[in-house]
């Protein structure tokens, strides 16, 4: 898998487990590497604790998640938004840069 796909399966598996955990009502004050790994069945090799944030830093810049970002780059209390939450519940990857879907361009896939 390129470091390209790896970044963009991320995204997409840390908005679903960010779902499911809302759905499951359960809330956490930090991600953890080994949580996803274990809830997601992570298939890839280990996930670091950087990497989980700057996909849940992606996540809430672009409007998907919510929480309280230190200056360490950590998300403190990760849940998704209104919007992120409909957002997963309708399966789409995150790829998919709603509202642009429509274009048909090679390189927004």
């Amino acid at each position: 898998m390129s470091n390209a796909e790896r970044l963009w399966n991320l995204r997409d598996g840390v908005l679903a487990w960010l779902y499911d955990l809302r759905v499951d009502g359960v809330t956490i004050a930090e991600a953890e590497p080994t949580a996803f790994m274990a809830a997601t069945s992570w298939s890839d090799t280990e996930v670091t604790r950087a990497e989980l944030n700057d996909a849940i830093g992606w996540l809430k810049d672009e409007g998907y998640a919510e929480g309280i970002g230190t200056m360490q780059g950590v998300v403190l209390r990760p849940s998704l938004s209104p919007y992120g939450e409909k957002y997963a519940a309708s399966g789409r990857s995150v790829r998919d840069l709603p509202g642009i879907v429509e274009v048909q361009s090679p390189y927004l896939h």
